[in-house]
C-alpha cells in the first residue's frame, strides 16, 4: 500500500497587518515608555529633595527648640529674688554664651558644655532681655503707713526673660530658623510700703 499523499494547504501571503509590530509603533512606544520613565524619576527626584528639606529643617528647629527649653526650665526653676543671678550686669546669661556658632552652657564643674550640635546647627544670634513688671496688690496694709500717708499697698515685682534664638544650618545659610520664648521667673519680689 502506498501512503496517501498528504494534502497541502494553499500557503496565503501574509498581509501586511498580520506581520507584527512595524518599526515606527515600535519607536513610538519606545519613546512614549522613555516620557513615563522620565518623568516618574523627576518626581521621585523632586520628592527626595523635599524630603531632605523637610528633615533638615526638622533637625534645624529641633536643636534651636532643645537650647531654648534646656534655658527656659533652668530659668523657671532659679529660686533667686533677683534677676541678677540669671544675668549679669551687661544683661547677658551668667550660664550661658554664644562662642564661635555654637550655644554652650556652664556646667556645676564650672566648665562650658554645647548645648546645640555643631555639626548641625550654626547660632547666629542669642539675646535676652529682662522685664519686670510691678504690679499693686489690693487692700491697705494692716498696719499704719509710713509717714502718715492715709493708705498703702504691697507691690509684687514679676520678673520674666525674653529669649531670642536664631541660627541656621551649617552648610546652608539660606535655611534659617528662629526660636522665641517668654519665661517667667518663679519667687516674686514683694514689696510692703507697710509700717511694721
Amino acid at each position: 500500500m502506498r501512503p496517501t499523499p498528504r494534502r497541502r494547504l494553499p500557503v496565503r501571503a501574509p498581509s501586511p497587518r498580520s506581520v507584527g509590530v512595524s518599526l515606527v509603533e515600535l519607536l513610538v512606544g519606545v519613546c512614549i515608555a522613555g516620557l513615563l520613565a522620565a518623568s516618574t524619576t523627576t518626581l521621585l527626584a523632586d520628592n527626595l529633595r523635599e524630603h531632605r528639606t523637610l528633615l533638615l529643617e526638622s533637625r534645624l528647629t529641633q536643636g534651636l527648640r532643645h537650647a531654648a527649653d534646656v534655658m527656659v526650665r533652668d530659668w523657671r526653676d532659679a529660686r533667686d529674688d533677683a534677676v541678677q543671678p540669671v544675668l549679669s550686669a551687661d544683661g547677658q546669661p551668667e550660664s550661658y554664651r554664644l562662642r564661635a556658632g555654637v550655644l554652650e552652657q556652664r556646667t556645676q564643674a564650672n566648665r562650658w558644655r554645647a548645648l546645640t550640635d555643631p555639626a548641625t546647627v550654626e547660632v547666629t544670634e542669642f539675646k535676652v532681655n529682662a522685664s519686670i513688671q510691678d504690679l499693686a496688690l489690693p487692700g491697705p496694709c494692716a498696719t499704719p503707713c509710713p509717714g502718715g500717708a492715709a493708705e498703702c499697698a504691697a507691690h509684687q515685682a514679676v520678673r520674666s526673660l525674653a529669649l531670642v534664638l536664631s541660627g541656621h544650618l551649617v552648610g546652608d545659610a539660606s535655611l534659617t530658623r528662629s526660636v522665641h520664648s517668654q519665661v517667667r521667673l518663679r519667687n516674686d519680689a514683694l514689696h510692703l510700703d507697710c509700717a511694721g
